[in-house]
């Protein structure tokens, strides 16, 4: 057994072009180019984008002004629906099964901490729930 921590990941901290400002307080848009004043922009991760840029940004922009494509790469994809909808019938069919025989264990999760008490076949049903909505999340990819 392997007990070395994988190694951390640390990006590049240096000052991204984007944000430098000019001598006039004057900053380039990293979305449209257009020359903005710096009091008016919006402070993005690679620099500063105007506000016309900023309200008409979707979640893939906001992604894309904050990391790099290598950045972006680092980050797993999403999977596939189908997979948490998989998962969530699963864990109905032992929930089912669970409620049919009267199998059940409780847990003293949070006790010691003023938490209630849940039982297992509540967390199976929780999860359930919790499955199915990932699974209607509309996921969007940046590539």
């Amino acid at each position: 057994m392997n007990d070395k921590p994988r190694p951390l990941y640390v990006p590049d901290l240096s000052r991204p072009p984007g944000a430098d400002v000019d001598a006039n307080g004057q900053v380039v848009c990293v979305a449209c180019g257009k020359h903005v004043d710096v009091t008016t922009a919006d402070i993005v991760g690679k620099g500063y984008r105007c506000i016309t840029c900023s309200e008409l940004a979707t979640p893939e922009d906001n992604a894309d002004a904050s990391l790099t494509p290598s950045e972006q790469a680092h980050v797993p994809d999403v999977p596939p629906p189908s997979r948490f909808f998989i998962a969530g019938g699963v864990l109905a069919v032992i929930g089912v099964v669970m409620w049919i025989t009267g199998f059940d264990i409780p847990s003293r999760i949070g006790h010691h901490h003023g938490g209630r008490e849940m039982d297992l076949f509540t967390m199976v049903f929780v999860a359930t729930i919790g499955c199915f909505a990932l699974g209607f999340a509309h996921h969007r990819k940046w590539r």
